[in-house]
């Protein structure tokens, strides 16, 4: 779950194909890392809250 705030009309017009979650794995090894999912939006609109706020990547070696 997300929760944002910003001006109505911007807010009512967000649609998943607008809104960008990401994780980076950059710097990490293989094995299981907890990591920050971030949020991309549209100018005009925070993010406040996600859930879950940390998210269980596994990566394996190549």
């Amino acid at each position: 779950m997300v929760q944002v705030e910003g001006p109505q009309d911007l807010v009512r017009r967000l649609t998943a194909q607008i809104v960008t979650i990401e994780v980076s794995a950059a710097g990490l090894g293989p094995g299981q890392h907890s990591v920050s999912p971030r949020v991309i939006l549209p100018q005009g609109i925070r993010v406040l809250i996600i859930q879950p706020a940390q998210i269980l990547m596994t990566l394996s070696p190549t």
